[in-house]
């Protein structure tokens, strides 16, 4: 009996995964650490679809510019997505930050967990320069972090604070908005940061 095409792909996938799970399981390679991996590979592409969403002013730079700063969980996720990917109609790099100092020459700022203590100073250093900022951390999008990831019903969903982003010149697309948790003015105001 000859096989159809979808089964001849499905059996080729199957011998492509067959030995990387074979791997994993000789190598115990802990399960949690291949979900996380996966879940950034997701934030990455959510990362790359904001992107269509959002119109920032002009600015004379000819490279899309997008940097993290802390950490970097998305372990070449973001360096895939530059190279694939034009950004905002231009060319992009990716570029990992170390000081807050830096964070005004980027155009996208992915802010990690690991820089819960700077925040502050991160935004400070901002000002109101058009960039757009991108967290995981819980708490962010109500402390001036422009869009937030967050895990609800067992989903990665994401929080938007519109008024940050008008702060900063940058106009979030109201089908984005439509999908996104929407931060209200007086949650910033509970936290101390001035919409």
């Amino acid at each position: 009996m000859a096989m159809s095409e979808s089964g001849m792909s499905k059996a080729k996938n199957m011998r492509r995964v067959a030995p990387l799970l074979v791997s994993m399981v000789l190598a115990s390679v802990s399960i949690p650490g291949w979900a996380q991996v996966g879940e950034y590979e997701l934030k990455a592409a959510f990362i790359g679809k904001f992107t269509h969403f959002v119109r920032w002013p002009a600015r004379p730079a000819q490279v899309f510019r997008l940097c993290t700063i802390g950490d970097n969980p998305f372990q070449g996720a973001l360096e895939d997505l530059v190279k694939l990917t034009p950004i905002d109609g231009r060319s992009a790099v990716f570029v990992d930050i170390h000081q807050p100092e830096e964070v005004k020459a980027c155009d996208m700022l992915f802010i990690s967990t690991s820089e819960q203590h700077n925040l502050a100073h991160i935004r400070r250093n901002l000002g109101n320069s058009p960039v757009l900022t991108v967290a995981d951390t819980p708490g962010f999008a109500e402390q001036g972090v422009m869009i937030n990831f967050v895990h609800q019903g067992g989903k990665v969903r994401f929080e938007i604070n519109p008024q940050a982003a008008r702060a900063a010149g940058l106009q979030i697309s109201a089908r984005l908005l439509k999908l996104a948790i929407v931060v209200p003015p007086e949650a910033q105001a509970r936290n101390g940061v001035a919409p």
